[in-house]
């Protein structure tokens, strides 16, 4: 049973801890993260998306494997039954991208996803899917916090809860089946018969764990897949469950002990990627949208627009420019890459932190077919396609890439603060003064500030200074030629802050 009362009708209650990021609410379970705080966000969502037509589709809900997540999610579906919609608490821990595919094969006007994807094991968090199968668009966003607002300044209805805390007691069997039939008609299981690859699959104690296994146990292969940090943890087993190189270790390492072919990592919620080569060397983010970008134009013949997050690469770009295909930059955030993939013809979608899209996989594939949502089991399945189609391995492939389009080194540092940057405009305008004319001997070719500062230079290489929206933290990156040049650039980049901003 959970039980929950936030304030009584008539008496405002203020929720300054409740803010949306580049994808939805998180905070730390207990503190900022409580049942209070579930119900008001759940009610404000039920404001936002109130329609004759929406309360009688269904809605699903779903959860992943932190602490209570299941008991949270109960609680967001109990808010929206008592409202007057038709919840469907999903039966056991799901993927965000998988909760995205059944909101838009179900046409469902919007999901719920308890869930802090990568962060910590301490944290919680609320996303929102729209029916088109991914990240919902900011201007919903604001209205979803219009409606908090309002609520946690008029306190107009009493948000107090007694709940049972029960999943569908329908199966959900056919929702799991119709997925990994969506991922078998985009991806050429075909080809997993060709060459025997030995694959260490790490979903870092994640709700991927099931999905993952439940999809190579679907079809008779030849592939060896060899589990890592699978099943359930709310603690992800001491670790962060981010797959980034500093906590993917233990696959670098498995990878040389069992000489496996590829290893793959996904984070807490299964919507990135970290990959993770036959040699054991961990690759960014920047060269696996690199690999995937090659293999769907060279190997698939396709064509189309290519849209990336602005701390994405040149790799990308020479790669796209080199086969006619258009190239946009886009602020940070998932969304801004699905509002894109909906409005125009996007072949292929990426950001940083290791999330990619796609609209195409085939020459036959139908408009519409592919959900505009980062997927790290689809992205790893289209890897392993393009390793079992050209017989190559990761190492090899991206070898051919850099000869082609050059060597990329990627490295990204965040700078703790004392508190936020209050005003990113006023702070990108101050450090576009302060920047100097030529930068470890390149000459300034192009300042972008699209999202926080980006200097672009005269060979191509990059730097970026991106302030957090809702952390006191300041993000650094740099790619370039040379991994030396990488980390002087960030040495660079934090001598240049100025000690005003709160370091």
């Amino acid at each position: 049973m959970i039980t929950t009362e936030s304030h009584k009708s008539g008496v405002p209650v203020s929720a300054p801890e409740i803010r949306f990021g580049t994808d939805g609410w998180r905070g730390v379970i207990g503190e900022t993260y409580t049942y209070r705080n579930v119900s008001l966000v759940s009610q404000a969502v039920a404001k936002a998306f109130d329609s004759e037509k929406s309360r009688k589709q269904k809605i699903y809900v779903g959860f992943d494997h932190r602490f209570q997540a299941r008991s949270f999610a109960a609680l967001a579906a109990a808010v929206l039954e008592r409202n007057g919609f038709n919840p469907h608490l999903l039966s056991q821990p799901v993927t965000s991208p998988f909760l995205s595919f059944v909101t838009w094969k179900k046409k469902s006007p919007f999901g719920i996803m308890i869930t802090a994807s990568h962060n910590p094991s301490q944290y919680l968090g609320f996303k929102i899917k729209g029916s088109f199968g991914g990240s919902i668009a900011p201007e919903t966003v604001s209205k979803i916090e219009e409606k908090l607002h309002s609520l946690t300044t008029n306190g107009s209805a009493s948000l107090s809860l007694s709940v049972p805390a029960r999943p569908s007691q329908t199966s959900d069997s056919p929702l799991f089946l119709s997925y990994l039939q969506y991922l078998k008609e985009h991806v050429d299981v075909s080809l997993f018969q060709k060459k025997k690859i030995k694959i260490v699959f790490d979903t870092l104690y994640g709700s991927g764990s099931y999905l993952s296994e439940l999809f190579f146990r679907s079809f008779s292969h030849p592939l060896e897949i060899e589990p890592l940090h699978q099943g359930s943890d709310p603690l992800f087993g001491g670790l962060h469950p981010e797959p980034i190189e500093e906590y993917l270790g233990d696959l670098k390492n498995r990878i040389r002990q069992s000489h496996a072919d590829v290893g793959f990592a996904l984070d807490g919620d299964g919507d990135r990627l970290g990959i993770v080569d036959e040699s054991g060397t961990y690759r960014t983010p920047q060269q696996v949208f690199a690999l995937l970008l090659y293999y769907l134009l060279t190997e698939k013949k396709l064509k189309g627009k290519v849209v990336q997050a602005v701390s994405l690469g040149f790799l990308s770009e020479r790669i796209a420019s080199d086969y006619n295909c258009p190239l946009e930059e886009v602020p940070v955030g998932f969304k801004s890459i699905a509002e894109k993939m909906l409005a125009e013809p996007v072949l292929i979608g990426g950001e940083e932190s290791g999330g990619y899209a796609f609209s195409k996989t085939k020459q036959s594939t139908r408009p519409g077919s592919i959900i505009p949502e980062r997927d790290g089991l689809f992205s790893s399945l289209l890897i392993l396609e393009m390793m079992a189609a050209t017989g190559r391995s990761v190492g090899q492939i991206l070898k051919e890439v850099q000869k082609r389009y050059g060597n990329s080194f990627y490295l990204r540092k965040d700078i703790p603060l004392s508190r936020p940057i209050p005003n990113k405009s006023a702070f990108t305008q101050e450090m576009q003064k302060r920047f100097p004319d030529k930068w470890l001997g390149l000459s300034v070719r192009e300042m972008r500030t699209l999202d926080g500062l980006k200097i672009v230079l005269s060979d191509g290489s990059w730097v970026l200074l991106r302030p957090s929206g809702t952390e006191p933290l300041l993000r650094t990156y740099a790619e370039f030629s040379s991994l030396d040049l990488a980390r002087k650039s960030l040495e660079k980049l934090a001598a240049l802050i100025p000690a005003s901003i709160g370091r």
